[in-house]
């Protein structure tokens, strides 16, 4: 069973419509770059192509994201 992602508590407001950096989100998520990443890859959060180098995450996606597994921690 794959194991949840802890959401900090001290997360910063996120902007719906803004692009981050997977560094970005890393820092948001107090995780390291790397991790980021296996969620994108692994569909768990969601993307959107600039072009064939560069991947953003919209802050709604995001938002969505921290959404689930905070709902998921608490059962």
């Amino acid at each position: 069973m794959p194991t949840q992602q802890a959401v900090p508590a001290n997360l910063q407001p996120i902007e719906p419509e803004a692009r981050y950096t997977y560094a970005q989100v890393a820092e948001l998520l107090d995780m390291d770059e790397e991790g980021v990443k296996r969620l994108v890859y692994s569909g768990r959060l969601g993307h959107v192509e600039l072009n064939a180098k560069k991947w953003r995450i919209l802050g709604r996606q995001l938002s969505e994201y921290i959404a689930r597994q905070t709902r998921g921690a608490v059962r």
